[in-house]
């Protein structure tokens, strides 16, 4: 398949691009798909498992979420995460965003990898992290000039391991701690159960 033509239908926060897509066998179609690129901030995204080393809890964003429109509660707990500016580096990015949304100072970060979020209907892909924090140095809650009002949530190991996360990129920063990392990153085991 190619692209054959991209047209801009929709700008806000988001945008919706059509494309022109010419199938293998030659025949032409529509897709619809939705990015945040614009002069300052990119498709890119992070996210990060943050565990303070001092309190041996987990540190969780708890913010409203339009997507959640069709659910009772329109909260979700979730990872710290925020969008790339344009040029901005992915862990300078996640540093800022914790201590943005939770007021943490970052003592140790491991980059995880990137991800696309949902290839199917959007551009955005995801850098995952897990980070170190011992020192809260502000309250954070996200900034009032982009309208966020986070609570923060703290969790041990099992809170976390009992808990039902409905976010894929906080599910995925679980899992790969559990499987990939083996959970020595943090200096706190992790029970090897799974949900």
């Amino acid at each position: 398949m190619k692209i054959i033509s991209v047209d801009e239908v929709y700008k806000g926060f988001l945008k919706i691009l059509k494309l022109k897509v010419e199938t293998k066998s030659g025949q032409v179609i529509d897709r619809e798909l939705m990015t945040r690129s614009s002069k300052n901030r990119t498709d890119d995204s992070v996210a990060s498992l943050v565990f303070d080393t001092k309190k041996k809890k987990y540190i969780f964003a708890s913010q409203f979420r339009s997507g959640l429109y069709n659910e009772e509660n329109q909260d979700l707990i979730e990872v710290v995460a925020g969008t790339l500016e344009e040029g901005e580096d992915p862990k300078k990015c996640m540093e800022r965003e914790i201590e943005e949304e939770i007021g943490y100072e970052v003592d140790d970060m491991k980059y995880l990898g990137d991800y696309f979020v949902s290839p199917g209907g959007t551009s955005e892909k995801v850098h995952l992290f897990i980070s170190k924090v011992s020192s809260q140095v502000s309250s954070g809650g996200g900034l009032e000039s982009e309208n966020e009002e986070i609570d923060i949530i703290e969790m041990s190991s099992d809170e976390m391991n009992e808990y039902t996360f409905r976010d894929m990129k906080t599910e995925l920063c679980i899992t790969k701690l559990k499987l990939k990392v083996n959970s020595k990153i943090l200096g706190e085991p992790i029970t090897n159960k799974m949900k």
